[in-house]
Formats: C-alpha cells, sequence, structure tokens
C-alpha cells in the first residue's frame, strides 16, 4: 500500500492513514527538524493533522507526515 518514505499529501493519503492505522513521522518543511518519531493520525481536516495519542494538532502548510 504505502511504502516507508511516502510522504502524504492528498486526502485520501491522510484518510488511508486513519483507517489502516499507518504510524507517521512529522518532520518541518523548512528544517527538516523531526517532531515526532512516531505517531498515529486521529483526523485531518484541510489545514491539520490531529494525532491519535494526545490531540495535538500539526499544519500541513507547515509540516510533512511521512510513512514510517
Amino acid at each position: 500500500m504505502y511504502e516507508s518514505g511516502k510522504v502524504l499529501q492528498h486526502d485520501a493519503d491522510f484518510d488511508d492513514a486513519i483507517i489502516h492505522r499507518l504510524p507517521i513521522k512529522i518532520v518541518q518543511s523548512e528544517t527538516g527538524e523531526v517532531l515526532d518519531n512516531r505517531a498515529y493520525i486521529g483526523e485531518h481536516t484541510e489545514d491539520a493533522v490531529v494525532l491519535l495519542s494526545d490531540g495535538n494538532a500539526y499544519l500541513k502548510s507547515t509540516n510533512d507526515f511521512v510513512v514510517i
């Protein structure tokens, strides 16, 4: 389905990550700083991704969400 290293970009990608409980890492786009090494998406909107574990939200416009 999704290979390790795949960057989630489209709504369908984020939906699939939720449905299949794909582990992701969150990387700040500009700096490459890893903000979370392993997380699961609880929900997403047009602008943000909300983590299942703690409810923290990350903006899609400033972060990359990468399948691990």
